[in-house]
């Protein structure tokens, strides 16, 4: 019985977690959307690794600002212990200079992107701990035209 209650508490809390981070998400509140990190958090993506809450939530929010009209819409969410895996699909459209590595910015091309991602994140006392995306940044260029031949 003790047992069971226990499991019945903590399952789904990474799931939850998840759903309310796509909510959140979805207003674009990016305090709030940092709210949801431990203060050691860690966030790896192609563009590198964030660590801590301020730093991921300002890497949020910067790497936002090239886009309007963006949205997340999960299609798959798959919940293990303290781990949850989404699947997604990112939309928007390119309306503000696209920052490089080097310092130099791409003028908007105002196309729409459509990018397949995968977010894998680990869980501890009701904040994201660990989260990883995993993106095709090629198929997003070319979308925009960015890449030769598109």
């Amino acid at each position: 019985m003790i047992l069971d209650y226990l499991v019945r508490g903590v399952m789904g809390a990474a799931k939850d977690l998840w759903n309310e981070y796509q909510a959140v998400y979805a207003k674009l509140d990016y305090n709030a959307l940092a709210s949801l990190y431990a203060s050691d958090a860690v966030h790896v993506d192609p563009a590198g690794c964030h660590e801590g809450v301020e730093a991921i939530g300002a890497y949020i929010a910067e790497g936002d600002k090239p886009f309007s009209d963006i949205s997340l819409e999960t299609t798959q969410v798959i919940e293990e212990g303290n781990m949850v895996v989404a699947e997604y699909v990112w939309r928007a459209r390119n309306t503000g200079p696209l920052p490089m590595p080097d310092g130099t910015e791409i003028p908007a091309t105002n196309k729409d992107v459509e990018v397949p991602g995968v977010s894998v994140l680990s869980v501890r006392d009701g904040k994201i701990i660990s989260h990883h995306d995993y993106l095709d940044n090629a198929s997003t260029m070319s979308q925009l035209g960015l890449l030769p031949g598109t």
